[in-house]
């Protein structure tokens, strides 16, 4: 039996040992083409895909987020930010970054992606997609202002029943996930 597991070079550096095969992507596009021609490979038994553009979307939105909280603690201040974070210095440029897209694009997208893979698939091939985790770049946010205001940090109020009960919500409901199994008929 042979595996071949397909991700971003960094998480197949993890996790691909033994006769386990690896084909490294840059994009889920490239995933995607990766994993239609190897589920046609009479000599591949599995093959894993991750798709990570869903969560580096959550996480753009959560450094965007990030940059904008410490811009506006820099005016209160009376200071310059630059989009480096460090105040006083000035920013040479507008940051003409790709806009974040938003949620349905990516859910459009990712459909589309897992519908080309389900579509290469031989007959009677099973198909499990598992949706992962929820927002964990909104859990780590939160934990990051918790730890910011029990040191008393940037003059934050202190962290409060109310915020640690925010925490255990957003922290339960990025622990919840889908799993969908499926036989190509």
């Amino acid at each position: 039996k042979r595996s071949m597991l397909i991700d971003r070079r960094r998480s197949l550096q993890k996790f691909v040992t033994g006769s386990a095969g690896a084909i490294p992507c840059s994009t889920d596009s490239q995933a995607v083409e990766a994993a239609c021609k190897e589920v046609k490979n009479p000599k591949t038994d599995f093959v894993w895909v991750h798709l990570c553009e869903f969560n580096f979307a959550h996480e753009k939105r959560a450094q965007l987020a990030r940059q904008a909280n410490t811009a506006e603690l820099g005016a209160v201040a009376g200071q310059h930010v630059s989009s480096s974070g460090s105040a006083n210095s000035v920013s040479t440029s507008n940051d003409h970054t790709q806009p974040v897209p938003g949620i349905k694009d990516l859910l459009r997208d990712a459909v589309r992606q897992i519908r080309r893979i389900h579509d290469a698939l031989p007959i009677n091939a099973m198909m499990v997609l598992s949706t992962g985790q929820g927002d964990t770049v909104g859990v780590r946010r939160i934990q990051e202002d918790k730890w910011k205001r029990l040191q008393g940090v940037d003059g934050r109020p202190p962290w409060d029943e109310p915020s640690e009960a925010t925490l255990v919500e957003a922290t339960y409901s990025a622990k919840q996930a889908l799993c969908f199994v499926c036989v190509k008929a």
